[in-house]
């Protein structure tokens, strides 16, 4: 679930989907789809204390 980005970085790999970390506040974290800029993709998961509890939106790519 959980790999690291070329620069060390952490992200969720969920299937062949990969998600970098977005905005946190306290145990909670938003991570968005790596295409979010190039592709426009709007898929998010969000997780608490590492656990993922919310997946929104579709690929679109």
């Amino acid at each position: 679930m959980f790999v690291a980005t070329n620069r060390g970085q952490r992200a969720i790999q969920l299937g062949r989907y990969r998600f970098t970390r977005g905005r946190c506040t306290g145990s909670k974290t938003v991570w968005r789809c790596v295409k979010q800029t190039t592709a426009g993709c709007k898929a998010m998961i969000t997780t608490v204390e590492n656990a993922i509890v919310k997946l929104t939106g579709e690929h679109t790519h």
